[in-house]
């Protein structure tokens, strides 16, 4: 399930150009919004940021110590802008949530085990979703949903959404129906077709009327 990380932020004046003095500082701008409250703006520091990105998934939750007057704010990334070039993290938006409101979110499928199917018959694998998209409480959201591809036996065989687990506080939203790993054969080099010649059937001479 999600877990809740503190990270102390500032409130930010800076806005529009002058952001750009905000990073060569080593700080990152933000905002928080949603939760019917007002939007506000502050600032990061980037390196502990980046730490905390790399250790926590997507549906971490984040208790903003310093955001607003009005106490520490409760919060899920909602978008993380990069520069084009360099991927480095340019804006953060954050999304307030409140703890007895469901959240809908996609959730990361984390692959584990190894296939028999792939190891022995060479197959390969087919990776056909990334993410499954659910609904739940806040702190119900889970990190990240396991999928073990170690029952992929046969060549041909899938595992489909329905056939994952998941806690009973949290409902799937994906269609049951797709494929989220699939062992399809291994592909052979395209057989030589001999070519055939197809004879006409002979004409049977039909006699000449008397």
């Amino acid at each position: 399930m999600s877990e809740q990380v503190t990270l102390t932020v500032q409130k930010r004046t800076m806005t529009g150009k002058a952001v750009r003095q905000l990073r060569r500082q080593g700080m990152l701008p933000a905002n928080v919004y949603g939760g019917h409250r007002p939007s506000i703006a502050i600032q990061i520091d980037a390196r502990e940021l980046t730490r905390i990105l790399k250790a926590h998934g997507p549906t971490t939750l984040f208790r903003l110590a310093g955001a607003a007057d009005r106490g520490d704010e409760t919060v899920m990334i909602r978008h993380v802008q990069r520069g084009a070039t360099s991927g480095a993290i340019q804006h953060i938006d954050f999304m307030h949530v409140e703890m007895s409101e469901v959240l809908r979110a996609r959730i990361r499928i984390h692959v584990a085990g190894e296939s028999p199917a792939v190891k022995l018959h060479g197959g390969i694998l087919i990776h056909s979703l990334d993410t499954l998209e659910v609904e739940a409480l806040p702190d119900e959201l889970p990190e990240t949903i396991q999928v073990d591809i170690s029952e992929l036996t046969e060549l041909n065989s899938s595992i489909f959404v329905r056939d994952l687990q998941l806690p009973d506080s949290v409902k799937l939203l994906t269609n049951l129906d797709e494929p989220v790993i699939t062992v399809s054969a291994p592909r052979s080099a395209p057989a030589e077709a001999a070519a055939t010649e197809t004879a006409a059937p002979l004409a049977t001479p039909t006699p000449p009327s008397a």
